[in-house]
């Protein structure tokens, strides 16, 4: 060393130097600045090649191949062999592989460590140099690709000029283009002729200068006609203008004019039961010009639109089955040809019936399907053959009913001869005498789970039980005083629930046959089918005149919920075994739904039933933390929801509040145990307890400059922290009550605390002043606030009088909409522009914050309350989980709502709107 001290190197000779990370750095630059100039710009050209900070703003390695990185780089194999060779060298390994390997085109080189990234500063600069170009090269590509489909206009300074700078200092090459996955040359032909453009303008407007110039002089030789001549063209120019502009005015007027018409259009089209038509006609709206009408439209369509539907070609479809893995279904058309589905799509057409397919079941296994029809016929099919394997002729008229035992060893089959026939499962033989006791015709069968028992129902209105174990008696018998024309067993086999032509579902106990409760009403015509959910939770019935309700068992007294679709009588219902249905009715619509009537709009994000008491999306989404009932903090993958890691514990009650710092660094927890901790983004190190006792805690949040970290409670103290070292800041501020809520506006200068006693203050968070206070007279508790675009206003849901809207000042808030109702909760989207609320009813609701209107349908009912709420930071989608469990992922945006429309649209003829419509250019399938 320099010092002459020849002990062993230790920590005091790299302080000397300023650490050993300053080392590396030291070490790096040396070997850099040895480089010849034109060496150097290869390096740095490759080491940015290796460099991705565009995905990760911390930066990941880039492992490339040595002839890919030659490509990037510009330069031959020897010239970069040689630029690289001192990374590689031995003892230094900033590079791999080591100098011993040879460098060949099919090498792979990458960093030594992600850490140099962070060590070496020149690095760390070309990073951030590089993420610059990668941002460039994609807004260029985009632009031409937009230029190229009509869509988009040639660039023009001074964003122009920014990307020719660009390209004369990066001198992108197609090898690194490719790197992002986007081709340059394209976008280099898109700069090109922007460029040409631009100058062809220049030259234009310098020889219409020269031009001017020369007239000038001439007018100066008769400067009175000049005068004159000046006065007729600003004249002349002012009309032009102003005819112009009101043009514009008027034609923009007429387009917001002709998209809230359309609006209107689709609203009377779901009222009067025409979904298709509604979404048409919204998706047009939207298409037309993107009024609040329009997404109001569009929002109300999709809300009581099914998963999918399509087509079945069957001139009506009568029957359905679900194999048992819910690979195949299988419907039975009026006009007697089945139909096997896969994924939506047909995949065989089976003809065996001259008449009406009437019923429909797969066999357990799915090897076997068993038809019936109106000329009295049973078929049974090989599915993987798709032919028809045993033809049956026993019956004396049509069969309505057929239906496997659970362990596909016996088939029922009955109709309108009265009889029912128990068969073998194979080759479709009778098994004994048949079962005789209906007075009518029979209509629907069912095996209990156990399969040693049969229900029967008929038009008689008798329900029989029978007890297979070679009686002819029934077991047990009840009468109804209509027409009964369905049975279905629950899941567990207490339970048989039936559908009656009289409006009516019935439960009842089994096998004794008593009533369970009143009926499951609500019916405005017969209802002809029904089934248990897999789960035993919900019933669904269909039934004439468009009827397909849902009802949830685990909520007496809760009124159904209706699935709307069918332009025509529903005949037919079967579950998935992923809990969605399928209904098919005269329509001849095949259509999917689900129970929760979340329709195409929501999608689990997750598989489990956990309830999550809080939500938080890191920064740049890649992650999203839940909390769960036993106060364990568990990660997850952003995008899927699916768990990272094992459920981190740290709380001894639950966790009410998670706020991601940023910077992506931090998140910070708060909980009903008094405590507040302080983990890294991650989760992988153990929490920093900042406060580990005292009252509940209701909510933590950091400030958007990502300074401060604020939490509140039941005690009424604003805690303070200076970020990022958590250093806590002696003053507290006292909200004089029970805090539920705060807010930091957009500048980070103000903090908002709401309290459950109904007061809300603004708070100076640099000196911890009271700015503002007020005590909103009648509105109960806040519970909730959003900043608006601003920082001018604040938004507020209460207890008493829904959505507020505060100045932030001395002036009261004023209710937005009409006053009454409960608003639990808010979360603003990232751009500002929508707000989200829920009420106590767990409805989603979303209000339009430039005019403070909600839109009218929400975008989501969960069947209980809500208790956490987070939006994506890309805005895209709404994170929401309820009492039931799980998290559920909403789309936000109304592009997205469009693409939903136009995907269901495209799936069955165009509806009849009374106007030739083309809001959907191009309808992708919504199918997964």
């Amino acid at each position: 060393l320099a010092s002459g001290d020849a002990s062993p190197i230790d920590g005091r000779h790299y302080d000397a130097i300023g650490t050993l990370a300053q080392a590396l750095n030291l070490h790096a630059e040396e070997i850099y600045a040895g480089l010849p100039a034109a060496q150097q710009a290869t390096c740095a050209r490759a080491f940015r090649a290796l460099t991705d900070t565009s995905t990760d703003s911390r930066g990941i390695r880039r492992p490339t191949r040595f002839g890919d990185l030659a490509a990037i780089a510009g330069a031959d194999a020897a010239e970069l062999d040689a630029t690289l060779a001192p990374f590689r060298a031995p003892g230094v390994a900033f590079l791999m592989p080591p100098a011993d390997v040879l460098l060949q085109a099919g090498s792979i080189v990458d960093l030594a460590h992600e850490s140099l990234m962070r060590i070496w500063d020149r690095l760390r600069d070309w990073g951030a140099r590089e993420a610059e170009s990668a941002r460039m090269l994609r807004r260029l590509a985009d632009a031409a690709d937009l230029h190229a489909a009509g869509e988009a206009s040639l660039w023009r300074d001074p964003e122009l000029q920014f990307a020719l700078d660009w390209q004369a200092r990066a001198q992108p090459t197609p090898a690194w283009a490719r790197q992002y996955g986007r081709a340059l040359e394209p976008a280099l032909a898109f700069l090109d002729a922007s460029r040409r453009a631009r100058d062809e303008a220049t030259a234009a407007e310098q020889a219409r200068a020269a031009a001017e110039r020369r007239v000038e002089a001439e007018q100066r030789r008769n400067q009175r006609v000049w005068r004159v001549t000046v006065v007729a063209i600003v004249a002349a120019t002012l009309v032009a203008g102003i005819t112009g502009f009101l043009w514009q005015r008027a034609e923009k007027a007429g387009e917001i004019a002709l998209s809230r018409q359309l609006a209107a259009e689709s609203s009377s089209e779901l009222a009067a039961g025409n979904l298709a038509g509604a979404l048409q006609l919204a998706a047009a709206s939207y298409q037309r010009e993107p009024t609040f009408e329009a997404r109001d439209s569009l929002l109300a369509a999709l809300a009581q639109s099914p998963l999918d539907w399509w087509q079945a070609g069957q001139k009506g479809v009568q029957a359905l089955a679900v194999s048992s893995d819910g690979q195949l279904v299988a419907s039975g058309g009026k006009d007697g040809s089945i139909r096997l589905w896969r994924g939506g799509n047909v995949v065989a057409t089976l003809q065996a019936h001259a008449n009406a397919v009437l019923a429909l079941d797969f066999s357990p296994d799915g090897q076997t399907l068993a038809s019936a029809d109106a000329d009295h016929r049973v078929v049974l099919w090989q599915v993987s053959e798709r032919r028809a394997r045993v033809i049956l002729d026993d019956h004396e008229g049509p069969v309505h009913a057929l239906v496997f035992s659970p362990d596909g060893h016996r088939l029922a089959s009955a109709g309108a001869d009265r009889r029912i026939v128990l068969r073998d499962g194979l080759t479709g033989a009778p098994l004994g005498s048949p079962l005789l006791a209906h007075a009518d015709t029979i209509t629907g069968l069912a095996f209990s789970p156990d399969g040693e028992s049969l229900a029967s129902v008929g038009y008689d209105g008798n329900l029989f039980l029978w007890r297979l174990d070679g009686s002819s008696t029934p077991l047990a018998r009840a009468s109804h005083p209509a027409v009964l024309h369905d049975v279905a067993f629950s899941p567990d086999g207490k339970t048989l629930a039936t559908a009656s032509a009289d409006r009516h579902v019935l439960l009842w106990q089994a096998p004794r046959l008593i009533q369970l409760g009143d009926p499951l009403g609500g019916y405005e015509a017969g209802v002809r089918k029904l089934s248990f959910s897999p789960d035993g939770r919900h019933i669904v019935a269909v039934g004439e005149q468009r009827q397909v309700r849902v009802h949830d068992l685990t909520q007496p007294g809760r009124a159904a919920l209706e699935r709307p679709g069918h332009t025509g009588d529903a005949l037919a219902v079967q579950f998935m075994p992923d809990g969605s249905f399928l209904t098919g009715g005269s329509d001849d619509l095949l259509i999917r739904h689900d129970t929760s009537g979340h329709g195409p709009l929501s999608k689990p994000l997750t598989s489990t039933k956990d309830t999550v008491w809080a939500l938080a999306f890191s920064p740049d989404g890649r992650r999203l933390v839940s909390a769960d009932a036993r106060a364990r903090l568990q990660w997850r993958d952003g995008n899927s929801g699916a768990p990272v890691g094992a459920p981190r514990d740290g709380h001894t009650a639950l966790v009410s509040s998670l706020a991601f710092s940023p910077d992506d660094r931090h998140l910070a927890s708060a909980g009903q145990d008094g405590r507040l901790l302080l983990w890294d983004a991650d989760g992988d190190r153990p929490p920093r307890p900042l406060l580990t006792d005292g009252a509940a805690l209701q909510r933590a949040i950091f400030s958007p400059d990502g300074q401060l970290l604020a939490a509140g409670g039941r005690d009424g103290h604003i805690h303070l922290w200076k970020m990022p070292a958590a250093t806590p800041l002696q003053e507290q501020l006292e909200h004089g009550g029970a805090i539920a809520s705060l807010s930091f506006s957009s500048d980070s200068r103000r903090l908002v605390s709401l309290g459950y006693d109904g007061r809300a203050s603004v708070w100076d968070s640099r000196d911890g002043r009271q700015l503002a206070s007020q005590a909103a007279a009648g509105s109960g508790a806040l519970y909730g606030t959003a900043w608006l675009p601003g920082g001018g206003q604040l938004l507020i849901a209460s207890q008493q009088q829904g959505l507020l809207r505060w100045n932030a000042d001395a002036s009261p808030s004023t209710p937005l909409g009409s006053a009454g109702g409960t608003l639990l909760g808010l979360a603003l989207s990232p751009d500002g522009q929508t707000l989200a609320g829920f009420d106590r009813q767990g409805r989603l609701r979303l209000w339009d914050t430039a005019t403070g209107q909600a839109l009218h349908a929400p975008i989501l009912h969960h069947g209980s309350p809500i208790l956490a709420l987070a939006w994506q930071p890309n805005g895209l989608g709404l994170a929401s989980a309820d009492w039931q469990g799980g998290i559920t992922l909403s789309s936000g945006t109304p592009s997205e709502w469009v693409r939903l429309a136009c995907s269901l649209i495209g799936r069955i003829p165009p509806p009849v709107t009374g106007r030739p419509l083309s809001a959907c250019p191009s309808t992708p399938s919504l199918r997964p």
